[in-house]
């Protein structure tokens, strides 16, 4: 997964297709979490680009997003937010979850 800086968003997110961003912190045990898990399902899903943000080194980017709670997913379809999840969501659900924008 790329790490993007707050320069990089608005192009990486204008993409087609289905864009997932990942707003983390490295004191944030639930957002260390979920790393493994974003990892594994971007090498199972090819057409999904995904993205981190680290929320201390770019702070407008989650106060742009309302970005209350880590870690903080943010889903975008052909440039446009589609869905939000705040906190560790389980790999099933978040395999679902994609699913639902493919």
């Amino acid at each position: 997964m790329k790490k993007l800086t707050s320069a990089e968003f608005d192009k990486a997110i204008r993409s087609s297709g289905l864009v997932v961003v990942d707003f983390y912190a490295d004191w944030c045990a639930p957002c260390r979490a979920l790393e493994p898990i974003l990892e594994k399902l971007s090498k199972e899903y090819d057409e999904v680009k995904f993205y981190k943000v680290d929320v201390m080194e770019n702070p407008d980017l989650p106060a742009r997003f309302f970005v209350s709670a880590l870690p903080f997913l943010l889903f975008f379809l052909n440039g446009l937010p589609v869905h939000a999840v705040s906190g560790l969501i389980p790999e099933d659900d978040l395999r679902d979850l994609i699913e639902s924008f493919l």
